[in-house]
């Protein structure tokens, strides 16, 4: 039986779609932008969200999920592609402010400082955005 799953497995592995040469096009949201920015003395990741190149309104917060939900409650996004975006973002602000990291946004988030390597777990939970439930997945150091 163990041999079939793997048979199983192995199949679905070769067939699966491959997403490395797909081509991302970047377009702004029509609703706006948002800036982000952990800062370790408030122990807080703050997303700054501007329209028409003026601050409109500042979020705070310690989990990717919940900011991101406030932010599409507020129906400040309107692009699924920029939600995603934005998940992604604040998830590394909030790994880097808790594990006294340098986080710069759209660079690659450097999971080394002095020489020290940090380990993570990843961790799933439900979340209800506009009364519908998504798995939102995060990492966590152990």
């Amino acid at each position: 039986m163990g041999k079939m799953i793997d048979m199983k497995l192995a199949k679905e592995l070769d067939n699966a779609i491959d997403t490395s040469k797909v081509k991302i096009e970047w377009t702004q949201d029509p609703k706006g932008y948002f800036t982000i920015k952990p800062f370790p003395s408030r122990r807080k990741v703050y997303v700054r969200y501007y329209k028409d190149n003026k601050l409109k309104e500042t979020f705070s917060g310690i989990t990717a999920s919940h900011i991101v939900q406030k932010l599409i409650e507020e129906g400040l996004i309107s692009r699924l592609d920029h939600a995603a975006y934005l998940g992604k973002e604040i998830e590394k602000a909030i790994i880097a402010l808790e594990n006294d990291l340098d986080y710069v946004q759209d660079e690659k988030l450097r999971l080394k400082k002095g020489g020290r390597s940090f380990k993570t777990k990843i961790f799933s939970e439900i979340v209800t955005i506009n009364g519908k439930k998504y798995e939102h997945f995060g990492v966590k150091e152990r």
